[in-house]
């Protein structure tokens, strides 16, 4: 494999590699996996998605953490979470889905009460990274959900986004 910034590529190459970070903070994969303990088949398809997507994972790990840790950071940046799978190391990829999950009719909802509450979502997203465009330093910029601006957002929350480096990639994931 060469160099790649796409987070399924990252994410085979710490799950399934013993060096991945020798030397590092986190020390050496003690039990990388085998191509049949990871599926590769959801990796492809998820790799075709952050291709799409530009999705990226750039990140310098000086700090001490798990290798899982790692995994989890990297499945984040392409918008997907860790789980095992069959047996296999795998993700859960969050993107839109033309399949109907759940099917409530009158039949498998007899009895059923429920209630929903709505929280306040925020006017922006105060949005921390390191940028790339400004030498690798942390960085902030607010993203502003549809009818807010500087001059009329109030209510704002903070978000990190570990392993991405542009701007570009900061603003879609706030958005979307």
């Amino acid at each position: 494999i060469g160099e790649s910034r796409n987070p399924a590529d990252i994410f085979r190459y710490v799950a399934s590699n013993s060096s991945a970070f020798a030397g590092g903070t986190i020390g050496p994969n003690a039990q990388p996996l085998a191509d049949k303990r990871v599926d590769l088949i959801a990796l492809q398809s998820w790799w075709e998605y952050c291709d799409q997507q530009g999705f990226q994972y750039n990140s310098v790990i000086d700090y001490e953490t798990s290798v899982r840790n790692v995994l989890q950071e990297v499945a984040a940046a392409g918008r997907a979470s860790v789980t095992l799978k069959d047996g296999k190391w795998s993700v859960i990829v969050d993107r839109p889905q033309s399949i109907i999950a759940q099917h409530f009719t009158p039949i498998n909802t007899w009895g059923y009460t429920c209630s929903k509450t709505f929280n306040k979502l925020p006017h922006a997203f105060r949005c921390m990274f390191i940028n790339e465009e400004n030498g690798y330093l942390q960085d902030e910029m607010l993203v502003f959900d549809d009818g807010y601006n500087e001059s009329n957002a109030t209510l704002f929350e903070s978000i990190s986004f570990p392993g991405i480096t542009k701007a570009s990639l900061a603003w879609k994931h706030a958005r979307e």
